[in-house]
């Protein structure tokens, strides 16, 4: 019914598949004990207590310089990352030059 040709093709098919199924499973199953014995995965563990959080941005009372020079949502990123008094001094230091 097939052709010579589209035999052996189905032959080293079946041949290969397999194979491939195989050896890309068991490289999987090797990186992922390597990444365990890695010093990469080391899984910290953090203890944060309420006041290492920042302050929600509607209790901040901001000085208006702040609010002008700055948009809100820049603010808010600010505040995230804890750097609101950062910029206060910035913008002191800006105008006495």
């Amino acid at each position: 019914m097939y052709s010579k040709g589209v035999k052996q093709i189905f032959k080293y098919a079946g041949i290969v598949i397999p194979i491939l199924v195989f050896v890309s499973c068991k490289s999987s199953k090797l990186a992922s004990i390597q990444e365990l014995n890695s010093n990469c995965n080391q899984q910290n563990l953090y203890n944060y207590a309420v006041e290492d959080f920042p302050k929600p941005f509607y209790n901040l009372n901001l000085d208006t310089a702040l609010l002008g020079r700055f948009s809100e949502d820049g603010l808010k990123i600010a505040n995230a990352i804890g750097i609101i008094d950062l910029l206060s001094e910035y913008i002191d230091a800006e105008k006495k030059i």
